[in-house]
């Protein structure tokens, strides 16, 4: 007979005595006089793996440093299987200590001994609650039915249950639902969606969006409940309303823009300018807890992918009636804020409106507007008016956010550009222009004015916040900053400033955008919550997201607050509901950039896949005690060189300055150090590229120095 480890555990922990005899442990498992040896040898092998302790008289418990814990199993994007427990930490579990659990299962684990890098290892015991989330499978046929392989799993193959699927060819991709067994082992697995050949880029990217449980489709309950949206705006309902339709609102937004949630429009008079920011009215349509509002719920974002937007609303909402195309009515909530030339916020007020958009630009249009300062034709000169005075304000808000210590980190953003098969063409880092600037300063004005009214009216809102830096985070920062004889940070009300003089203190673009990581490593990230510590990054008391219902939730929740606020009707969300949702929408925010990341990082190893060999320079942007990482000069791509290939001498990594240096050479690797890489090997399931050193000149270590 089959006697399973996890059992024993089960029954040793469930014992009400703190410990158990062999003859008890028989009795609660119901176990057969014959079973006796098998259950004595089970528990020498679990006493040999320091789980389980023998104590005198024979009697067994759990071992005092291996109680059990719960966890969440994480693969990360190396492949390597981790349980994050309530503590933040990682534990590392070898595939035969999975015991079946797949990402996003909930374990019961117990800790083993730590290995040689000093490192947390446990072993799976129980598995709690399985995820529910899909698995990417490889499906292979059966006689009967067919088998599937979960990529990034433990390498077991799972039955289909049903019929057999002759339309799935041999190594195709599926999603797979996971049918649990006894004692939630997995029995099999059932076919929910059909992906296609990995060979396809664009099953390459659905794969991701099943992994991160983004659903690419909506329930044919949502996608009706927009379609008996009327396209037709009551005239009841505009008339209520403010109406802005002649003022001349203009859209800024990206080239394969769609989705037009914010218009402006800027007014000047002899020492003030008024801003109005109109943003797309979604609250109209979408009722709260509607089939509508629970699916945006649950998505909580749209996600970006090059090439394609998995949207939070139905196309008829997010494409069309909420967006604001020009030409046509559209209802908005108006920020209209009244700011003096040195870019003073000097008052404010909010209301329902609706306005008739005069044009649709793009980022490249208004940069070439300005760039050009003549207007080419009647329509360009109306438009350029308006540029220049837009230009003229933004430029006041962004100095005034400056003087109070906003953080302004030069991290260029890189855009994948696919070809018409999908595949990527080329990597670049994406222009930041000053129409960038314009836009983003009129919706930062707008989202801080908005909080601060709320706020004011003693709402509970969902703030966007952003916590100061741990002191222990800065200290580490500093040690780096001291490599580059850059002046160190201080902690207290000065830091932001000198987290902009020590960006402004160094020289060279690739140097300050290196720098720029370094410090965006070192902060906080930026949540929702009811509670409002402030927003450190942007130097403000209050902030919140309110400039992009279309695709945020959280904006989506500031507009009912701000429309009940307004009306003095209805009845706000309890707090705890509003924490609730706060705290969901940012767990969706950090899925959603997390998937986005892993489609990145996809078409780059797609990309670098064809120059393996290519020796190109590049500037080291990290390092640690496996290797460091080096970031093309050519291309924003990133890969790491080992240090087992650093074969000239035995390198030990030096926590303090974050250094690699050999122990007979004095060689040393550090961040910002320049090097030429040959491109070794990439890994398109693990996301991983290597690079090697084809030739070196490390720096020598100054051992005066030291």
């Amino acid at each position: 007979m089959k006697l399973h480890s996890e059992n024993i555990i089960s029954a040793i922990r469930s014992h009400p005595a703190e410990s158990i005899s062999g003859r008890q442990l028989m009795s609660v498992l119901n176990l057969p006089a014959a079973a006796r040896r098998i259950l004595h040898r089970q528990l020498r092998e679990l006493e040999r793996q320091g789980l389980v302790r023998r104590m005198r008289g024979g009697r067994y418990s759990l071992a005092g440093s291996s109680g059990t814990r719960d966890g969440v199993v994480q693969i990360t994007k190396t492949g390597a299987r981790i349980i994050r427990n309530d503590k933040g930490e990682n534990i590392r579990i070898a595939d035969r200590f999975l015991a079946g659990a797949l990402d996003g299962d909930t374990v019961r684990f117990v800790l083993l001994r730590r290995d040689r890098m000093n490192r947390m290892n446990g072993k799976v015991v129980q598995i709690v609650e399985r995820s529910g989330k899909p698995v990417v499978a490889v499906y292979q046929p059966g006689r009967d039915s067919g088998f599937v392989l979960p990529l990034g799993g433990s390498g077991q193959t799972l039955p289909v249950s049903g019929r057999a699927f002759p339309e799935i060819q041999p190594g195709y991709w599926v999603v797979v639902r996971l049918v649990s067994g006894k004692n939630r082992s997995i029995a099999s697995a059932e076919i929910v969606e059909r992906l296609g050949t990995p060979e396809d880029p664009s099953v390459q990217v659905k794969a991701v969006a099943a992994r991160f449980s983004i659903p690419l489709s909506f329930p044919s309950p949502v996608l009706a409940e927009a379609e008996a949206i009327p396209d037709i705006i009551p005239d009841a309902e505009i008339n209520q309303r403010t109406d802005l339709r002649l003022l001349p609102f203009i859209t800024i937004d990206g080239e394969s823009a769609r989705d037009f949630d914010d218009a402006v429009t800027v007014e000047k008079t002899s020492d003030t300018f008024r801003l109005y920011v109109a943003i797309a009215d979604v609250s109209y349509y979408v009722s709260p807890d509607s089939q509508l509002d629970r699916c945006a719920r649950e998505r909580g974002t749209s996600v970006y992918f090059p090439g394609f937007c998995i949207p939070m609303l139905p196309e008829k909402l997010s494409n069309e009636l909420c967006s604001l195309k020009p030409g046509v009515d559209r209802l908005v909530l108006t920020a209209e804020l009244e700011i003096d030339t040195e870019g003073v916020v000097c008052s404010e007020k909010f209301y329902s409106a609706v306005i008739r958009s005069r044009a649709r630009l793009t980022y490249a249009d208004v940069q070439s507007s300005l760039e050009r300062k003549v207007p080419e034709t009647d329509e360009d000169n109306e438009h350029l008016a308006q540029l220049q005075l837009m230009q003229e304000l933004a430029r006041a808000l962004l100095v005034k956010r400056r003087n109070r210590g906003a953080l302004e980190m030069e991290i260029p953003e890189p855009e994948v550009i696919l070809d018409r098969r999908g595949f990527p063409e080329t990597i670049r880092y994406a222009q930041r222009l000053e129409a960038h600037r314009i836009i983003e300063e009129f919706m930062l004005a707008a989202n801080e004015a908005v909080a601060r009214f709320l706020a004011g009216a003693e709402k509970t809102l969902v703030y966007r916040i952003h916590e100061p830096p741990e002191r222990k985070d800065i200290d580490r920062l500093n040690r780096y900053l001291g490599e580059l004889s850059v002046p160190k940070l201080v902690p207290g009300p000065g830091l932001a400033k000198g987290f902009q003089h020590m960006i402004g203190s160094v020289c060279g673009v690739a140097e300050k955008r290196v720098l720029s990581q370094k410090m965006l490593r070192s902060l906080k990230q930026a949540r929702y919550s009811i509670e409002n510590p402030g927003h450190f990054g942007l130097a403000a008391e209050q902030y919140c997201h309110f400039t992009s219902p279309i695709r945020r939730y959280p904006d989506l929740l500031i507009h009912r607050t701000l429309r009940l606020t307004l009306s003095g009707h209805g009845h706000d969300p309890p707090p705890e509901v509003m924490a609730r949702l706060a705290e969901q929408a940012s767990a969706r925010e950090r899925n959603a950039v997390e998937a986005e990341r892993d489609v990145n990082a996809l078409h780059v190893c797609q990309f670098m896949e064809h120059r393996i060999g290519e020796i190109s320079p590049g500037m080291i942007s990290s390092v640690h005690k496996f290797g460091f990482f080096v970031e093309l000069d050519r291309f924003p791509v990133e890969g790491l060189v080992h240090v087992s290939s650093l074969d000239d001498d035995f390198y030990r990594f030096d926590p303090e300055c974050d250094h690699l240096i050999g122990e007979r050479s004095g060689n040393i690797f550090r961040v910002g150090m320049r090097v030429k890489i040959s491109v070794e090997n990439v890994n398109i399931m693990r996301r991983e590229i290597d690079f090697i050193l084809p030739t070196r000149r490390p720096d020598r270590l100054r051992r005066n120095s030291r």
